[in-house]
């Protein structure tokens, strides 16, 4: 069911957002007392798309300011700096002038920008000639990458109270009333300016809903192989991170489609080639579990063995690629493989417990029992790591006369198997680390 938005009902929104912020308020009426330009402040960017689908946001809170220069602007935050106002500024673009600025009551800073225009020079995404002196509103709207994106809410004083009037040059106000993802203008265009406005779009499609208009999907099928490899690994890997966490199955699904893992890492082999119905259902929560299950497939394949996985190239890989919680990534791995594998040693139990304590193992635990069913994996039983036997180290059997040698860690596990089993008798587990075979 499509939502029914009014340009009313988005400055309502906004209006409620901004009662619920009282030192965002002040500071916005203390910007328009003291501005004296012939511009406007706006709301822009994400923000002012949620706050119109009614959602609560933790996007930044980013706003602008047309027709002016970057001299004005600067004379005019240091005027509210010294009235206190704002706390402190600090400008942060370097190819143009966006200010980070710190008031009183918000723990996050706010983005400032001059309303700007773009123009493409080549590849890359900083690659840009930029213009910021006097740009309205509108000329900036037609830089931004969809309709939904480029809405804007004006703020204005009016008898020292602040109005709201919610701005939509591009029909995007239309477009999010039926959830339609659609380019500011031409979308080839759009797309050519910054290709990860392609994963960007898928990314939408998933996290908040929305589905691709016609124009969308024939550049993004046809431009894809062209266009994704000028991306560094860096602005991949965030946007597949964030895609496969808010719905990995349908992620997984349109990666496929589009052959995005073959045309982004070429050289990888273990990326999925299809997708899995026991992937149907998951639902993830963090992002840490992306790669583990990006990569059990190929983990099933080999049985999901440490034998048949050279996992130092995998690793490799992962460096190769930026990807970020490497560390991560092979603990909760490791973890998880050697939980599938714990029956077929003498000391399960004390594989369930290594597997507890490691850094991962809410992930790990969470993959065990996601698809334990499916793969017929075996039960657990410790349950959790409460009230268990004080554990004997590898040490206190060297006190014991057991000196070092291959097969020395598989001794104190089995000693801790022993001892999660129900032998506590010091004696009696000294007795048989003493008669070990190894």
């Amino acid at each position: 069911m499509y939502p029914n938005i009014t340009q009313h009902s988005c400055e309502q929104h906004i209006h409620q957002w901004l009662q619920d912020k009282p030192h965002l308020l002040y500071f916005f009426k203390g910007f328009l007392s003291d501005y004296s330009g012939k511009g406007s402040l706006y709301l822009v960017g994400g923000l002012i798309r949620d706050l119109a689908l009614n959602k609560s946001s933790n996007k930044d809170i980013d706003f602008m300011v047309d027709l002016s220069t970057e001299n004005e602007i600067t004379t005019l935050l240091l005027k509210l700096k010294k009235k206190k106002i704002i706390r402190f500024f600090q400008k942060v673009g370097k190819s143009f002038p966006v200010f980070k600025i710190n008031i009183e009551g918000e723990s996050q800073a706010l983005d400032f920008a001059l309303a700007r225009v773009e123009r493409s020079l080549g590849k890359g995404h900083d690659n840009f000639w930029i213009d910021a002196k006097n740009i309205s509103a509108q000329s900036d709207g037609k830089r931004r990458d969809f309709t939904v994106n480029a809405l804007f809410a004006k703020l204005s004083l009016n008898n020292k109270k602040l109005n709201i009037d919610f701005i939509d040059y591009f029909n995007g106000l239309r477009d999010l009333n039926t959830m339609t993802l659609k380019a500011v203008g031409n979308a080839k265009e759009r797309i050519i300016e910054d290709p990860l406005r392609i994963l960007r779009a898928i990314r939408f499609c998933h996290q908040k809903g929305f589905s691709l208009d016609s124009d969308l999907t024939k550049v993004i099928s046809l431009k894809s192989k062209e266009l994704l490899p000028e991306l560094s690994h860096d602005r991949i890997q965030d946007e597949l991170l964030k895609t496969m966490k808010s719905n990995f199955f349908e992620s997984l699904n349109d990666y496929l489609k589009y052959d995005f893992f073959t045309i982004c890492f070429p050289k990888l082999f273990w990326f999925p080639k299809d997708n899995y119905s026991y992937f149907s259902n998951l639902k993830i929560n963090n992002i840490d579990l992306v790669y583990p299950l990006l990569l059990l497939p190929f983990l099933q394949l080999n049985s999901f063995s440490l034998k048949k996985v050279n996992f130092k190239e995998i690793e490799t890989d992962l460096n190769l690629i930026h990807c970020p919680r490497q560390k991560k990534i092979k603990d909760c791995i490791l973890g998880l493989i050697e939980l599938i594998h714990k029956d077929d040693t003498n000391y399960p139990l004390a594989i369930e417990e290594k597997a507890m304590l490691r850094e991962q193992s809410s992930n790990i635990f969470f993959l065990y029992h996601q698809f334990k069913d499916y793969f017929s994996w075996s039960n657990l039983s410790l349950g959790s790591l409460d009230k268990l036997p004080q554990k004997i180290s590898g040490n206190t059997l060297i006190k014991w006369g057991i000196q070092p040698k291959k097969g020395f860690e598989s001794l104190v596990f089995y000693i801790r198997q022993k001892q999660l089993e129900g032998t506590t008798e010091l004696l009696s587990l000294k007795n048989i680390a003493l008669n070990y075979k190894f």
